[in-house]
């Protein structure tokens, strides 16, 4: 395999779903990248207190996985997410579910990587 392969290969395997939240419209969320994951990750850590800080984790979730359907890029950057921390809970509940699900992070997936 080469490199151009390679790489069009992990493009396409990204997951991509469309979510629809009753009264406010049609949402795109992406999996996350290798890059982005590591970015979410590192938005999970405060440098001040080295220690984990799990604080709006909902919010950096959808954050790192809302795509614009215009531009097919996220449609929020790091510095946005006072943006969806003013989401509607129950919009933002409908949208984590299924970040958290697209990105393995769901209760399931820690149960099959148990199992293995």
């Amino acid at each position: 395999m080469n490199k151009a392969t390679l790489m069009a290969a992990m493009q396409a395997a990204i997951r991509e779903e469309t979510v629809s939240v009753d009264g406010v419209g049609e949402f795109r969320l992406r999996e996350m990248t290798a890059g982005a994951r590591d970015q979410f990750d590192r938005s999970l850590f405060n440098p001040e207190t080295q220690q984990p800080d799990s604080m709006h984790y909902q919010s950096k979730l959808v954050r790192a996985c809302l795509v614009d359907a215009d531009t097919n890029q996220l449609m929020f950057g790091p510095t946005e997410l006072d943006q969806v921390l003013a989401f509607h809970p129950d919009t933002l509940d409908a949208l984590f579910v299924v970040a958290e699900r697209l990105n393995g992070l769901d209760k399931s997936a820690l149960e099959r990587a148990e199992k293995n």
